[in-house]
């Protein structure tokens, strides 16, 4: 078996050299072949994680997208798990594996296996698991020089606006050995002015979320701006208060102002640093309610022309975090959001919500319920809603990988 993956992984690095983005994936296929592979299709989620849709190619002409809810693959990818399936047919066993760049889901891989002694091992599992792991970070590469990835995903076509909003977003979804966290932006095809950015760098983890005045392109060019700044005082090793200031002084000249929150987050300890630009502040949950640790007074937004940061203001607070603790930065845009149901939220029926759908799957999947529950059809956004929430040592990060194959290997009957 070492043998037969060794030919399969060795195959596709060798030949994703050349291959164009809407080429990969019947090479994907055909490298398989060594690992007894009969069928292999891959499906990405789309950007609101309702659907999985099939990639285009010779050996997918017959697939339909699925449903994330009460589908197979939409079980294999809300739980990360790999679940074996028979296929109706006693040579054949069908394998659903999640498709992880590292933690970020982007979709799932339906594998038909007709292996030659027509029994299907647990070191084949593994085998055919680690194959779409390397499907997956080969993917992500690729995905850089083409639309194709970009095509699949989205059910309807973005405007300028959510065009520049969306090329300015880190992945929705990251884990460490230490934290877990996910983000969530709607709506995707015409957004604007929010944004989130994230960053793990040694003991620190770096959070921002903003939201700029307003909607549309001026929106959007001012956030961009504002994030840009952001990442440059931060890959300067500023500090909060220094990275503020170069983000308010960069806008200055922006279209619009932009409100937001900074923090950073000590890994080791949970100590937790945050300033407002005219922000909510964050909200810390433990066991199931938030905690009240009290709103800091909020500087101007970054760019409303305030200059540089005086001596006292913005005021960093400091909290201190348990392990298990859950983060949640959000903008205006979702506190302010009407549920299908009719229920105008505020930010401790956010905080009802999220701990509601809280899952054993942590913040990726929470997020995803939520969006699903609060932003779906019938709901009413006064703009542009965006979450980011982080669990800190919460041990959910450990179920964003699929388990070994012995333990992953699910019968469903």
């Amino acid at each position: 078996m070492e043998s037969a993956a060794a030919r399969a992984h060795g195959g596709l690095l060798r030949r994703a050299h050349l291959c164009s983005p809407a080429d990969f994936t019947t090479i994907a296929v055909e490298e398989a072949r060594a690992l007894g592979v009969d069928e292999l299709v891959i499906y990405l989620a789309d950007h609101v994680e309702r659907t999985l849709v099939p990639m285009p190619g010779r050996h997918t002409a017959d697939r339909q997208p699925l449903s994330v809810e009460g589908t197979l693959g939409g079980r294999a990818y809300s739980t990360s798990s790999v679940l074996e399936v028979g296929s109706g047919s006693p040579l054949q066993t069908r394998l659903w594996i999640p498709l992880l760049d590292g933690t970020h889901r982007l979709g799932v891989v339906e594998v038909g296996l007709r292996p030659a002694l027509g029994e299907v091992s647990d070191a084949l599992v593994e085998a055919c698991e680690r194959y779409v792991h390397l499907l997956a970070q080969v993917s992500v590469s690729k995905a850089a020089y083409g639309d194709i990835v970009e095509f699949v995903r989205r059910t309807r076509p973005l405007s300028v606006a959510g065009e520049l909003q969306r090329a300015q977003l880190p992945p929705a979804t990251f884990a460490t050995d230490r934290l877990a966290l996910a983000a969530l932006l709607e709506p995707v095809e015409a957004g604007g002015g929010d944004g989130y950015d994230y960053a793990a760098n040694g003991d620190t983890a770096h959070l921002a979320v903003l939201s700029a005045h307003g909607e549309g392109v001026a929106a959007a060019t001012s956030t961009a701006l504002a994030l840009a700044a952001y990442r440059s005082g931060r890959r300067a090793l500023l500090g909060l208060e220094e990275t503020w200031s170069l983000v308010d002084g960069a806008l200055t000249a922006a279209p619009r102002p932009v409100t937001a929150v900074l923090a950073e987050l000590d890994l080791g300890s949970g100590q937790l640093r945050w300033l407002s630009a005219g922000h909510a502040a964050p909200s810390l949950l433990r066991g199931g309610r938030p905690v009240r640790a009290g709103d800091a007074p909020a500087g101007p937004p970054l760019g409303a022309g305030a200059g540089a940061v005086r001596a006292g203001e913005p005021a960093v607070v400091r909290w201190a975090l348990e392990p298990g603790d859950r983060l949640l930065l959000h903008t205006p845009g979702l506190a302010t959001a009407t549920t299908p149901q009719g229920e105008r939220l505020d930010r401790d029926a956010l905080c009802r919500l999220v701990e509601r759908y809280d899952a054993a799957q942590g913040p990726a999947e929470t997020l995803r319920r939520l969006r699903h529950a609060v932003l779906g059809p019938g709901s009413a956004l006064a703009g542009d809603a965006t979450a980011l929430l982080l669990e800190w040592r919460g041990g959910h990060e450990r179920t964003l990988v699929p388990a070994l194959p012995r333990r992953a290997r699910q019968p469903v009957g």
